[in-house]
């Protein structure tokens, strides 16, 4: 083969025509038609899934609400009525639900069985018993379950909607993306296809030898820009050409030989997937296979001749690599290099293991044969386990509990920061040491651990107490087996749970508390009823004794006796007297069980305006008669000095709450003076003074005090002074928190001498002071009628020994009485008869006085007796119940044991002409 004919080859192979691409995926105009195309249907699509399933949700929840709602409303309809057993009236109610369309069928059931059911024609029809829902609702009569409501109903509508929501999405969809396919597809025609068309017909041309073919594309961004550079390239092209040519024919014959003996060498090296180099003296490369030039982001055929120094992208590094080849080139020594480079364009590091070895050519030249391997993976790999192991043992030391591992042998393999911190042992004095002998306490546990080793089954062990020097602390200690490949040990995990055992403590304690103060609430309505009686015939006995009651001076008559005879023999005997201290005593056991009605039950109302030094005086006749404080100390002999600022204003405080915060200073003041075998004349000084905008109290005693390091700590939670099982340590940090929440302050101090004062202060309410308020009366709703007229009353009560003795006291009034048992019987003597005045109980069973009061308000059946005068009579004189007897429409509100003069005197005030 001629050189010429070789270069007239090559020149064809550079000029050879390009094959035109027939249609393919791989085409820029097929790929936009297919991204113009999915991309809208993709986001269209997960819009109207979106919405189907937003919107479906919405549905099935308005279908559960109107469910709900509609059973909740059934349920209070029927309650009534099941109650009564009115089978009319409960189908009544059900027919009237059943005409939802939703609904189809309506089952009522007693406490026992079905009692009622309701179906729709429709109910039969449904086959699938996916279509219908069932759900349930208890019926409740006054906060008593007497029953259940279940309603069945079908979900064929719902589905009907959800079906024509997602006809109604696919169609939108469907036309959406075709408008919006279109759009795009035009656009990406006008805007890239067709230049790009151009210019790849312009390039095809060129590259076929039409070098003097036209390029039509003329745009100012990044196409225009490719078109001139392509027209630049075009013109260098056809300037070289001629050169090249002649280039190419003269060493044609030179490559032709080369290229045999160096392509086996290319073939060898390039199969080799580690870096191979060779250098001369001055750094610049004379062999570099293939892996070299990918590493580098570049060819052989560029870095091949060229220095190191000049296609490296960092200069310091390949001063040191020339640096290190020359120093191997002078030596004639092996080299092996560990390096680390910098990648700026991905701001990675790449890790290389080197090794270099010099050689000396045949013409005298030295230099340098190096191999190279990249380890970046292995060293990531090793990297990655070092951060691994780190976040691990982070995890573990940043546990709560604290967690130690151990070996078959129970040697300590792993101990972190919370053992190191509950166990006082550092894990270097821990690790690789025998269990039993580094934490004595887990000695009974090693059998169980062995156990969990061998079976693989974890143990629990709950609240194990431990003595520390801080005191009894509780564990839980759960021992878990360690599972691996070739590995068997346990795993120990222990929690200090000392502060739930003790939360769990304060709410059993917390229960009891509210156990005792129901039962005693409950004694206390109980012992009102009678003591009313008690007291109010002691009082109708005195009137008929000392006062000329007609009735009574003719009895004396008929058995031949005068009134001033029978005074006179009651005087003697000391009767009159007895009847007086009956009467005194009743008063005394009625304040006793309203202070305890006050401090047992639960407070509702709120904040409310209250005399602080009431609430004192209050809390210390319960406390007197409190059966824990008088069995540890008679509190009857504590001495009490009273201090009380008469000018003090109301504070705005929760009742019970304060009364609660008073009786613990009390209570435990007179313990500790109990203590003091010394102390002969215990002493309470309580003060109230004005303070500004605040109320300062003072509750000081003459006790034993206490010493600082207690003082500081007594409201702390749990802490107490009292031996074990005396005292739960919670009564003064309850005190400081009740304090806290009414928006005043606590302080406990001792006194110079004995004893300790506690000082509270409370803010004032924005009011005159308590003596200036005046004392507030319930106007009741006047009737038409003359001072003095003789009344007809309704008494309304359902104790027996009550209605007789208001009966008895009216009639001597000269008032008509008439008696009802209950509400029910009082609403049905109102609808035939008219009463001057209603005496209401508030108490009673079936119907209650205030759900009484509220129909006779309301309901038109009672419009003839809307305005007639109730007062209210309960065993209960709290002040809520006060407001909630006002706001059911009472006028007026006696507590019992009524009080015969402030019953006669409520009468006389009702008289009045409007």
């Amino acid at each position: 083969m001629t050189a010429q004919r070789v270069g007239q080859e090559s020149r064809h192979n550079i000029l050879m025509p390009l094959k035109r691409k027939e249609f393919s995926l791989r085409n820029l105009p097929v790929q936009l038609s297919l991204i113009a195309i999915g991309i809208p249907t993709l986001v269209l699509v997960l819009f109207g899934v979106f919405r189907i399933h937003t919107q479906t949700n919405i549905l099935e929840n308005e279908l559960k609400i109107t469910l709900k709602n509609e059973i909740v409303q059934l349920s209070a309809s029927l309650s009534t009525a099941l109650f009564n057993f009115d089978d009319e009236t409960c189908k009544v109610i059900s027919e009237a639900a059943l005409k939802k369309s939703e609904i189809l069928k309506i089952t009522v059931w007693d406490l026992e069985q079905e009692y009622l059911s309701f179906q729709d024609d429709f109910f039969t029809m449904v086959g699938n018993k996916s279509e219908i829902r069932t759900i349930e609702y208890p019926i409740l009569f006054k906060n008593e379950k007497i029953g259940k409501v279940q309603i069945v109903a079908t979900t064929i509508f719902l589905d009907a909607s959800i079906a024509r929501l997602k006809k109604s999405s696919v169609i939108q969809v469907i036309v959406l993306d075709l408008i919006l396919g279109l759009v795009l597809i035009v656009v990406l025609n006008i805007r890239f296809v067709r230049p790009l068309q151009d210019l790849q017909q312009s390039s095809e041309k060129i590259a076929t030898g039409q070098l003097d073919y036209p390029i039509n594309v003329h745009r100012n961004d990044e196409l225009g820009a490719l078109a001139d550079n392509l027209v630049m390239m075009r013109d260098a092209v056809k300037e070289k050409m001629d050169s090249l040519q002649s280039e190419v024919d003269q060493h044609q014959k030179t490559s032709i030989a080369l290229e045999k003996s160096e392509s086996f060498l290319r073939l060898i090296i390039d199969l080799i997937p580690h870096m191979i180099f060779v250098k001369n003296m001055d750094g610049r490369y004379l062999v570099v296979n293939q892996a070299v030039a990918y590493d580098l982001d570049t060819s052989v055929e560029a870095l091949t001749g060229r220095l190191h120094s000049e296609v490296s992208l960092d200069p310091e590094s390949a001063k040191k690599m020339l640096k290190d080849d020359q120093m191997v080139i002078e030596t004639g020594k092996t080299l092996s290099l560990l390096t680390e480079t910098h990648l700026a364009s991905t701001k990675e590091s790449k890790w290389y293991s080197t090794k270099k070895i010099p050689f000396t050519a045949p013409d005298g030249d030295k230099g340098v044969v190096g191999i190279t391997i990249d380890i970046t993976e292995l060293k990531q790999a090793e990297e990655e386990l070092k951060k691994t192991k780190n976040y691990i043992d982070n995890i573990i030391n940043s546990m709560p509990s604290a967690l130690f591992s151990l070996d078959r042998e129970l040697n300590i393999v792993l101990w972190n920061y919370k053992a190191e911190k509950i166990f006082g042992i550092t894990s270097g004095s821990a690790i690789n040491n025998y269990l039993g002998d580094v934490l004595k306490r887990m000695k009974p546990f090693l059998e169980n651990i062995n156990n969990t080793i061998k079976t693989g089954e974890p143990h629990y062990f709950p609240k194990q107490i431990t003595q520390t020097k801080e005191g009894i602390v509780y564990e839980d200690i759960t021992v878990y087996p360690l599972i691996g490949e070739s590995i068997e040990g346990a795993v120990i995990r222990v929690d200090d749970v000392t502060e739930h055992v003790r939360m769990e403590e304060m709410v059993v304690q917390s229960e009891k508390m509210l156990s005792i103060g129901g039962l005693a609430a409950g004694m206390a309505h109980e012992i009102n009823n009678p003591l009313a009686g008690m007291m109010q015939n002691a009082q109708v006995a005195m009137r008929r004794i000392q006062g000329e009651i007609p009735a009574s001076i003719q009895a004396a008559e008929e058995v031949g006796i005068s009134m001033d005879q029978i005074r006179e023999f009651m005087e003697k005997r000391g009767m009159i007297r007895q009847l007086g201290l009956i009467h005194e005593a009743g008063i005394r056991a009625s304040k006793i069980v309203q202070n305890m009605l006050s401090f047992s039950r639960k407070d509702f109302s709120g904040k409310t305006q209250q005399d602080i030094a009431d609430l004192l005086e209050q809390t210390l006749e319960l406390a007197k008669s409190d059966y824990d404080l008088k069995r540890k100390y008679d509190f009857k002999k504590i001495k009490i000095v009273r201090e009380f600022d008469e000018n003090a204003p109301l504070v705005m405080c929760e009742v019970s709450k304060m009364q609660q915060v008073f009786f613990n200073i009390l209570k435990n003041s007179a313990e500790a003076m109990q203590e003091l075998e010394t102390l002969t004349d215990p002493t309470f000084y309580l003060r109230v003074k004005s303070r500004g905008s605040f109320v300062r109290i003072e509750i000081e005693d003459n006790g034993p005090g206490m010493i600082e390091d207690i003082r500081k700590r007594i409201f702390e939670p749990f802490f107490t002074t009292k031996p074990v099982g005396k005292g739960t340590g919670l009564g003064l940090s309850i005190v400081k928190k009740l304090v806290i929440q009414m928006g005043g302050t606590v302080q406990l101090q001792r006194n110079e001498a004995n004893g300790t004062t506690v000082t509270f202060t409370l803010i004032a309410d924005k009011c005159e002071s308590a003596a200036a308020v005046p004392a507030t009366t319930n106007s009741p709703a006047p009737i038409l009628t003359s001072p003095g007229r003789r009344l007809s009353v309704l008494v309304v009560e359902d104790e027996l020994i009550n209605r007789q003795i208001l009966q008895a006291i009216l009639t001597k009034f000269g008032h008509q009485t008439t008696v009802a048992e209950d509400g029910r019987i009082a609403l049905e003597l109102l609808k035939s008869n008219y009463f001057d005045i209603i005496l209401m109980d508030v108490q009673m069973p079936e119907l209650d006085g205030i759900e009484t009061t509220k129909i006779i308000r309301t309901s038109p059946s009672y419009q003839h007796t809307r305005n007639v005068p109730i007062i209210a009579l309960t065993a209960y004189a709290m002040a809520d119940d006060k407001d909630k007897c006002l706001q059911a429409g009472m006028n007026n509100y006696l507590a019992k044991p009524v009080d015969i003069k402030i019953l006669e005197r409520s009468l006389k005030n009702l008289t009045t002409v409007n």
